[in-house]
């Protein structure tokens, strides 16, 4: 997905740059720096991180799950091959995401796919459905199905109230 990402203009981000003196102030520092420098990368990942910020507060021992973590990786990455992602944090946090999902999908699906080995059992995770969405569709019939005979079932108690009142009475 990275390789499709089209590179950001280095003239527009130098003008982002100078609009923005708070952003440029954080993060400026980064653009200046040459590819080989080593301390660059390490700034990308501190600037990048989109869960456990440095200038976030964080409970005290809540550490970041697997998801907080493969989305801050795949930032990090996308930011190392496009600098300028830094600087439009909502669309870098959509592709982390998107990314972090697509990686996290095919993992848990191969291991649970492994631990059932060879035997003609389900995976304990359900597929993913891309394609008209089968099951959402099956679930929706499913339910008004039950809704429907939970209120001819009703219908069928409230004809039969009248006449159970009646026989009361008498």
């Amino acid at each position: 997905m990275a390789p499709t990402l089209p590179k950001s203009d280095l003239n527009e981000v130098k003008e982002l740059l100078k609009n923005n003196k708070k952003l440029a102030k954080m993060i400026g520092h980064i653009f200046e720096m040459s590819d080989d420098d080593p301390h660059k990368e390490e700034e990308i990942r501190k600037y990048s991180a989109i869960y456990g910020r440095f200038d976030s507060k964080r409970k005290d021992g809540k550490h970041l799950t697997l998801h907080e973590l493969t989305v801050n990786e795949a930032a990090a990455q996308l930011c190392v091959k496009d600098n300028a992602l830094l600087t439009r944090r909502d669309e870098l946090f959509a592709l982390a995401r998107q990314i972090s999902l697509e990686v996290t999908y095919k993992y848990t699906y191969r291991t649970t796919k492994s631990k059932c080995g060879e035997r003609d059992e389900l995976s304990p995770k359900r597929i993913k459905v891309e394609d008209g969405f089968p099951d959402f569709q099956d679930s929706m019939q499913t339910l008004f199905q039950q809704a429907r005979a939970k209120s001819e079932e009703l219908a069928a108690l409230s004809s039969q109230q009248p006449e159970k009142v009646m026989a009361k009475q008498m």
